[in-house]
């Protein structure tokens, strides 16, 4: 199950979603991660609003660290529309597997940090026992962001970036395209 969670922090998109608060913007992803277990609910509404409540650009430059500045214009835009859809067709519904409405969930507090709130969310798994997730957010242009995950203090996004950066460092960013084309191919069939 960890590893579903482990997928919520990898999208992060540009577009921009009204949330009042960074709580409802906690609330907004949970909710849509919840509705895309029902098979007639997977809309795209529902995978917009969720590419809306994350910061997918932002995860698509910190992930390549280095690679990023090297990559140009067309580039940078191909691999953010490979993260998303990374997300919708891996991520989203192996997060989903991790929430169902019929697990007691709240929000245990909610703390401005510096430049980023964190929304500790509590649930209760009937498998997992209680689950500790701690999202942390930033405003964008006026709208919260989830930027981050963490899980039993484990930075999510960390973990993306130092995997992405483990199979550039030991084959190449083309490997890394493919790797990602190859996971979103295994996903459809």
């Amino acid at each position: 199950m960890f590893k579903h969670l482990m997928w919520v922090a990898v999208a992060l998109p540009s577009t921009a979603m009204a949330a009042e608060t960074p709580d409802t913007a906690v609330t907004t992803l949970i909710s849509g991660l919840e509705e895309l277990r029902k098979p007639s609910k997977r809309s795209a509404t529902i995978v917009q609003n969720l590419h809306q409540s994350l910061d997918i650009d932002g995860l698509a430059e910190r992930s390549l660290t280095k690679t990023w500045p090297t990559l140009d214009a067309k580039q940078k835009k191909d691999f953010r529309a490979l993260l998303r859809e990374l997300m919708e067709k891996v991520a989203y519904p192996n997060a989903a597997k991790a929430f169902s409405p019929s697990f007691d969930r709240n929000i245990a507090a909610s703390v401005k940090k510096g430049q980023s709130h964190w929304v500790s969310v509590e649930i209760s798994h009937p498998d997992q026992g209680l689950i500790e997730l701690d999202f942390v957010l930033t405003e964008k242009a006026g709208n919260w962001r989830i930027v981050d995950v963490h899980l039993d203090g484990v930075s999510l996004a960390l973990n993306i970036r130092n995997q992405m950066q483990a199979v550039i460092k030991k084959d190449s960013y083309a490997v890394l395209l493919k790797r990602i084309r190859e996971k979103i191919d295994a996903e459809k069939s």
